[in-house]
């Protein structure tokens, strides 16, 4: 499946980088009979199936796409393909940060497909939606707090004394805004927890 999954991508490829949503990856591997043998599980189980082997496919990948001058970027539904600026920045080698290869581990082990459940899917699904809520929010946390989504922990807690101190009702501000940036700091908080 892996040749397949590098075909469909190789193809798409235009400009500096191409999107492909994941749902459609699925679609088209569908159609390249890529999913025999899921017919006989539940749906939500195949659909878990599909999505886990596409991932899997792309993380297995990654050294392609770095020997080509490309890396792939991950996202919550889609996946990016991005183009490498300079030439030798593809061939070196590249340092995974913790989280992402955490995730590479995890679709690298075949051993949750195999051991996967009606249940064990309800679970992963509910903590997806917990998690993607919580990210959606994040964004307008950010920007209340006035800083990037990339900034460090220290950065947001500093932001958030900052408007905290301006904004409270004790000191003359106005209690309103201080709720909004005491619930985007709690949001963020939150954030960096599950992350």
């Amino acid at each position: 499946m892996q040749s397949v999954l590098l075909e469909r991508v190789a193809g798409g490829l235009s400009g500096d980088h191409t999107e492909f949503e994941e749902y459609a990856l699925i679609q088209w591997l569908d159609t390249q009979g890529c999913w025999a043998g899921l017919d006989s599980v539940s749906a939500s189980l195949a659909l878990f199936a599909k999505h886990f082997l596409t991932r899997r496919g792309l993380y297995q990948s990654q050294q392609y796409w770095r020997t080509n001058g490309c890396r792939l970027e991950f996202g919550l539904m889609r996946i990016t393909v991005v183009y490498c600026v300079t030439p030798s920045s593809h061939t070196a080698a590249v340092a995974i940060p913790l989280a992402d290869q955490a995730i590479a581990d995890f679709y690298g082990d075949l051993s949750v497909l195999e051991k996967a459940t009606q249940a064990s899917v309800y679970r992963l699904l509910a903590g997806f939606w917990r998690r993607y809520e919580a990210f959606v929010a994040a964004d307008s946390a950010y920007a209340v707090l006035g800083v990037e989504p990339d900034a460090r922990w220290e950065v947001i807690q500093r932001a958030y004394r900052q408007l905290a101190a301006k904004h409270h009702p004790d000191k003359g501000g106005d209690p309103e805004q201080f709720l909004l940036v005491k619930a985007a700091y709690d949001q963020l908080k939150a954030v960096k927890r599950t992350t």
